[in-house]
């Protein structure tokens, strides 16, 4: 009984990997006019590309993304005059995107960091001045204890 048991579940691991291998099977003609087979669509673009079915062997082509769906000129990786950009095109171009970016984060960060800056100088302005009037007033209950957290926020913000 264990034995069957276990031939059952291993044929139907083996079926299902099987299964799940033969859904992402692409096809195209190739430069030289051979049909190309990859599992990965050609220039990661759906253009002109087939998917077959590896058990019936049926091709069934890919229908293209609206243009509103996609990026410059109806197709991503796509010149404007229709022309496929090549992988490193497209890279080139998410590279300079990706640095355009940072660039703005880059100068929004200074930005912060300068309000920051000024942020701390207020701080340490207004508790020189607490610790002063703690210290030269008449009135004051706790003097040690309040002179002693004014001297830390002296400490940590006038840098």
């Amino acid at each position: 009984m264990m034995k069957s048991t276990k031939t059952v579940l291993s044929l139907a691991l083996i079926s299902m990997v099987g299964m799940a291998s033969a859904n992402g099977v692409f096809t195209w003609k190739g430069k030289s006019g051979n049909q190309v087979y990859s599992d990965t669509p050609r220039n990661l673009s759906t253009q002109n590309v087939s998917t077959m079915n590896v058990r019936s062997h049926t091709v069934t082509k890919i229908e293209s993304k609206p243009a509103s769906d996609t990026i410059q000129g109806g197709k991503i990786g796509v010149e404007g005059d229709g022309k496929e950009k090549s992988l490193a095109d497209q890279q080139a171009d998410l590279n300079a995107k990706m640095a355009a970016e940072n660039k703005k984060k880059e100068e929004e960060n200074k930005k912060i960091e300068e309000q920051n800056k000024k942020v701390n100088q207020e701080n340490c302005t207004r508790a020189q001045m607490n610790l002063n009037n703690v210290q030269t007033s008449n009135r004051v209950n706790d003097r040690e204890k309040l002179a002693a957290g004014y001297q830390q926020d002296i400490s940590r913000y006038c840098k």
